[in-house]
């Protein structure tokens, strides 16, 4: 019959997409080894530094962070407050032409 003579694999979907995802993935892993790299840049360079200057670095860097954050959403807001500016001169001014 018709299925004697196929070889064909029926998958779902769902595998073909895991498939897919399990190909670029050990390609990932051997295009650059990013674990052992970052592991070497541990080892070398944070483990012989002293733990009280590890916990600043860590503080410093959280402090980096929650201050970038902040600044970010400043300048989202001053965006947003400019662009709803521009509407509203924009909306007065088609109000004024009618």
């Amino acid at each position: 019959m018709l299925g004697d003579k196929m070889f064909l694999k029926v998958i779902s979907v769902g595998e073909w997409f895991s498939d897919i995802y399990q190909k670029v993935n050990s390609w990932f892993k051997g295009l650059i080894p990013f674990d052992e790299f970052f592991r070497n840049l541990y080892d070398k360079y944070i483990s012989p530094v002293p733990e009280i200057f590890k916990y600043l670095g860590a503080l410093l860097l959280v402090l980096i962070i929650i201050f970038g954050v902040f600044g970010l959403i400043k300048k989202f807001f001053k965006f947003f407050l400019i662009i709803a500016i521009i509407l509203i001169v924009v909306f007065i001014i088609t109000n004024i032409v009618k």
